[in-house]
């Protein structure tokens, strides 16, 4: 069991880098867009009206590419390889669901950057765990429960987000 989940840590770190690229490039395609519940909407119409020929927005082909990967990256949400995601037929209100989890055109600048921020530091947590059981193999010859050990001592020195100060909260 310990040898699978040695092979699942390095896939997820595979799978991890090529989410921080994507989102990286989403951050790229927000520079300069407006956000904000509106905006899908209005993308629409900007669409609409391109196809008559007005050019209404410039940045319209950056809002369409962001939203290809928003979409690319809820469906990467519904994945259930590693026991998570949404098995079994996808509903419009399970898609509305993975996409709200994700940076997308309706949420404010400063939810898709939180969004984005999260997402990056999660997945380079990934990376880092594959890499430490990568180096705790070699050293120790096969990964143990000491790994788990060692994980979590790291985990707990290096905690991904600061706690929120009472000035912070709501």
């Amino acid at each position: 069991a310990l040898g699978e989940q040695f092979n699942t840590m390095q896939s997820s770190a595979v799978s991890a880098q090529n989410r921080i690229t994507k989102l990286a490039r989403m951050e790229q395609l927000l520079d300069g867009v407006k956000t904000g519940a509106l905006i899908p909407t209005m993308t629409q119409l900007e669409n609409i009206a391109q196809t008559f020929g007005l050019q209404v927005n410039k940045k319209l082909g950056a809002k369409q590419a962001f939203n290809a990967l928003a979409g690319e990256v809820a469906l990467t949400l519904r994945n259930t390889g590693e026991g998570n995601g949404m098995p079994g037929q996808l509903s419009d209100k399970d898609r509305e669901f993975l996409i709200a989890m994700t940076p997308n055109l309706a949420q404010t600048p400063e939810g898709n950057k939180l969004i984005i921020e999260t997402a990056k530091k999660l997945a380079q947590r990934e990376i880092e765990v594959a890499k430490m059981a990568r180096d705790y193999r070699k050293a120790h010859g096969s990964l143990d429960p000491g790994f788990y050990e060692e994980a979590q001592a790291y985990a707990d020195k290096n905690p991904l987000f600061q706690q929120a100060t009472k000035t912070q909260s709501a």
